[in-house]
């Protein structure tokens, strides 16, 4: 993953990919919309596309997507009465989760 915190992550040019090649249905609505926005700058539109991350819950009342991956994965552990033990290759992941509600407080503004 070509993502160092703390650096630019430089912008990907879709143009030259082929959708064909794209894994999955996220990926491939992902290019899609993509390739909306760069015809529609190509037109003269103002266009800005964000790539905000992981989004978490509201930060304010914890609201959240009871169906994202990392919430059904923390839920599992609490369920399990488990924990990641220290030792454990998974137990040096991160997890960049971005308050939902602050992320759209600043696209908006």
């Amino acid at each position: 993953f070509p993502w160092v915190a703390g650096q630019a992550c430089k912008e990907i040019d879709l143009a030259g990919v082929d959708v064909n090649e794209l894994e999955d249905g996220y990926s491939q609505s992902k290019w899609a919309a993509e390739r909306l926005c760069t015809e529609a700058r190509a037109r003269g539109l103002p266009v800005c596309i964000y790539r905000p991350g992981n989004l978490s819950g509201s930060f304010k009342n914890g609201a959240s997507n009871e169906n994202d991956f990392i919430f059904l994965l923390f839920k599992g552990i609490k369920l399990l009465g488990a924990s990641i033990e220290p030792e454990a290759d998974v137990a040096s992941w991160k997890f960049d989760m971005t308050p939902v509600d602050w992320a759209a407080s600043v696209i908006s503004s």
